[in-house]
C-alpha cells in the first residue's frame, strides 16, 4: 500500500489518503468476494446461523430496544432470525437505504414482518424499504 500511496505524487494529502483508502476498500472486496466464492451455501448457512444465534444470545441483543442491522444478500452472513426475532420482541429495527447521492446512507425503520415482506430490491438486489420520512432513525 505504501508503494501505492508514493504513487499519486503530487496529489493533495486528503485526496491521496481518500483515493488509497478506496483501493485498500477495492483490494479487500475483491478478496472476499473471492473467499465467498469458495464457500457451499450449506457452509454459508451453517456459519450464517452460528453467527445469527451468538447475536441473538448476547445479553446487548436482550437488552436492546432498537437495533440496526442489514439485510444480507446471497453469500452474505444471513440476518433473517435477527430481524424476526427483533421484530417478534417489538425492538424497532433500522435497515441501511443508499442514498441517491454518492457514500449516503439513510436507517430506515422496518415496522413489523408484513412490512419486511413488503421490501423490494435496489439496483444491487438488496431489499430497501421506501424513502419516508416516517421510517428514518431520529436524530
Amino acid at each position: 500500500l505504501i508503494g501505492e500511496v508514493r504513487g499519486f505524487v503530487g496529489v493533495p494529502v486528503n485526496t491521496m489518503a481518500t483515493t488509497s483508502l478506496q483501493v485498500c476498500k477495492r483490494k479487500v472486496r475483491l478478496g472476499l468476494r473471492r473467499a465467498l466464492k469458495d464457500l457451499s451455501q450449506s457452509e454459508v448457512d451453517a456459519q450464517s446461523e452460528a453467527v445469527q444465534r451468538m447475536v441473538v444470545n448476547h445479553p446487548w441483543f436482550k437488552e436492546a430496544r432498537t437495533i440496526a442491522l442489514y439485510l444480507h444478500m446471497a453469500q452474505e452472513v444471513k440476518t433473517n432470525m435477527i430481524i424476526d426475532l427483533a421484530l417478534k420482541a417489538d425492538k424497532q429495527c433500522y435497515v441501511p437505504l443508499i442514498g441517491p447521492e454518492p457514500r449516503h446512507m439513510s436507517m430506515l425503520r422496518i415496522f413489523d414482518e408484513a412490512d419486511l415482506a413488503s421490501l423490494q430490491p435496489n439496483r444491487w438486489g438488496i431489499r430497501e424499504p421506501p424513502d419516508d420520512p416516517a421510517r428514518r432513525l431520529p436524530g
